[in-house]
């Protein structure tokens, strides 16, 4: 397969744009009983969910994920839950490379470090690996992204930790650990990949009876087209490339100041707030759930001119909103919370799911939405 750097930034969009991690699990191979591998997920307690992805306890009050992951970090889900201990993410620190995306593979690491308000106590930390021999090596995904199985690719999530075992093929451009997806009679045992929403997830190794991590989970690339199916890849950013910042960051960061709370407004007992934000995100959700093509065209002309910063039509995007009403249904307007003077933070609710809307803006006067991110 040519793995270019233009197909892991597309893979890499794939997997941002992931469902959240409560959704389901590994993707496993298709003759072998699903209870194995939940079996082995259960023996890896050292994963949690962030946001809309996964990540590892590796300090006990650091958690390592994706750098995509943590991006999308928002004011309703900044909890994670080790067993029956739930912290808050007080600061996330990202790895210098990171720009906001993907956008050259042989110089950007997928990685981020979330800081917890206090230790986890009942969970063992694993250890952030510094070698640089893992070709070869049999690894472990843990993770709780959506699962299904090698023939079919991705099917359904059901909640549940799975566990799947991998081989380290490669090592790309020195940041990228990378593991096929083999299919039967090859591969392993409990052979398996991550699905969505394992964003951020670990790749595990014991070494001399000590469990580390060794990469994180970013993206997939399936030739096939059928996302996670047999013969795909999985990229992983490669910790030991960061390890030198990872171990200096948890050292000199523990005790900085944390990021401020913010306020959050309960749309189900409160009102809108009357702001020119607020009113763009209430005219998105009433257009949105009447399924009003016509109102959503209103809506972009009002809030984002003509032409988008992409250079999309209003039809474009109109036609792209009309795309998620059929998909997603409609979407209830639960919280509401403003991190800063230009951006606006909404939670909704469906029949399938939780979703967080991250509108930005311009500094125009009215200020104009630049973009909205969807979480979920």
């Amino acid at each position: 397969m040519n793995r270019t750097a233009l197909s892991l930034s597309l893979a890499l969009t794939i997997a941002a744009g992931a469902s959240p991690a409560l959704a389901g699990s590994i993707v496993t191979r298709h003759d072998r009983d699903d209870a194995a591998y939940k079996a082995l997920g259960e023996r890896y307690t050292c994963t949690a969910n962030v946001g809309g992805g996964t990540g590892t306890l590796v300090h006990p009050r650091w958690v390592i994920t994706a750098a995509h992951v943590a991006q999308g970090l928002g004011p309703f889900s900044r909890t994670v839950r080790f067993g029956d201990e739930q912290r808050t993410i007080d600061k996330v620190f990202f790895h210098p490379s990171w720009k906001g995306q993907l956008e050259s593979p042989e110089e950007t690491l997928d990685i981020a470090l979330v800081r917890l308000d206090a230790p986890v106590t009942s969970v063992d930390p694993v250890g952030v690996y510094r070698g640089g021999d893992e070709v070869g090596m049999t690894i472990v995904f843990v993770g709780r992204g959506d699962t299904g199985d090698g023939e079919r690719g991705v099917t359904h999530g059901d909640g549940e930790l799975r566990g799947a075992h991998n081989v380290v093929d490669a090592v790309e451009f020195g940041q990228w650990l990378v593991f096929d997806f083999d299919s039967p009679p090859d591969g392993l045992e409990l052979e398996g990949i991550s699905g969505p929403g394992d964003s951020g997830g670990p790749a595990l190794a014991e070494i001399d009876g000590k469990l580390f991590t060794l990469g994180v989970s970013s993206a997939n690339d399936s030739p096939s087209g059928v996302h996670c199916a047999y013969e795909s890849s999985e990229y992983y950013a490669r910790v030991s490339a960061a390890g030198g910042w990872l171990e200096e960051t948890m050292r000199e960061q523990l005790d900085t100041p944390g990021d401020a709370l913010v306020d959050v407004v309960d749309l189900t007992k409160d009102a809108w707030p009357q702001t020119r934000p607020a009113a763009c995100a209430r005219a998105l959700f009433e257009a949105f759930n009447a399924g009003d093509a016509e109102a959503i065209a209103r809506f972009e002309r009002d809030f984002r001119g003509d032409a988008d910063g992409r250079g999309r039509s209003v039809a474009d995007r109109v036609g792209g909103w009309m795309e998620l009403v059929e998909r997603w249904g409609e979407q209830e307007p639960v919280r509401l919370a403003s991190p800063g003077p230009g951006s606006l933070d909404v939670e909704t609710e469906s029949e399938d799911r939780t979703r967080s809307w991250s509108f930005e803006f311009d500094d125009a006067d009215p200020p104009m939405l630049m973009g909205v991110r969807i979480a979920g």
